[in-house]
């Protein structure tokens, strides 16, 4: 009896004990991943957008007469009928589509990572109801924000990836495994549809912007794959994690 009794101890101790570091790690450069977003959206729209040319000078005047108002501005090209546009037209439209997507995608990623933020605390704290609460809040934030950057790209659940269930793992808390097994395949679906965002601003091509943004889809390519050894128990995790740091530049 006994032998029991220590085997069940040592099952407690090791239940209250800190997890290894991959979920500090990994909430870390998430949100290391959304300054580096948000940087990227403020520096957008500092861009020179090009000059559209400008319209034929009017006739000129009489002598002695005062000269008429200038012309009005060129009229802002139709994005919506690309074809028709010339090529500078066509760029000022991605640079104006790119900013808008961009900001959207920047509140959704910041999202993700104050979710990621309290969720590394039911993964290595014994934690209530307040803890509990603050991940609730944080995940409806992480839904809200997605609603709105689904209804920009102008897709829908079909278009996303098949949703996967994930089941609580031998070795997570009970918390983050429930979170997990109620959650996680919405996440999953969140992250899907983030990586379609940033697939769609890197086709949005513009001057000065792709290096960024292919920096910013490799970190966050890498940060979905150690999400899933995350929720795996599985220290592959940290390889994933480190490579999205350098991804970053980090």
């Amino acid at each position: 009896m006994r032998p029991f009794l220590l085997l069940v101890l040592g099952l407690a101790v090791s239940a209250c004990a800190t997890p290894p570091d991959r979920y500090d790690a990994f909430a870390e450069v998430m949100r290391g991943y959304a300054n580096a977003l948000a940087r990227e959206t403020e520096r957008a729209q500092t861009l020179d957008w090009p000059d559209l040319p400008p319209d034929p000078q009017p006739a000129p005047t009489r002598r002695g007469r005062r000269a008429e108002a200038p012309p009005p501005r060129p009229p802002a090209p139709d994005c919506t009928a690309p074809a028709t546009l010339s090529a500078v037209a066509r760029e000022r439209c991605n640079i104006g589509a790119r900013i808008v997507l961009l900001s959207i995608t920047q509140a959704h990623g910041r999202a993700l990572a104050d979710y990621f933020a309290t969720l590394r605390t039911l993964a290595t704290r014994l934690t209530g109801t307040a803890e509990q609460d603050a991940t609730r809040f944080t995940r409806e934030e992480v839904f809200s924000a997605g609603a709105r950057l689904q209804e920009q790209l102008g897709i829908t659940d079909q278009d996303l990836p098949a949703p996967r269930s994930v089941e609580a793992r031998v070795g997570l808390r009970p918390a983050f495994g429930s979170e997990m097994s109620g959650q996680g395949w919405r996440i999953r679906q969140q992250m899907d549809l983030h990586s379609e965002a940033l697939a769609r601003l890197e086709a949005l091509r513009a001057p000065q912007t792709d290096a960024a943004t292919q920096r910013l889809r490799w970190a966050f390519a890498y940060l979905r794959s150690a999400f899933e050894a995350l929720i795996l128990s599985d220290h592959d995790a940290i390889p994933e994690i480190e490579q999205a740091r350098r991804a970053l530049g980090g």
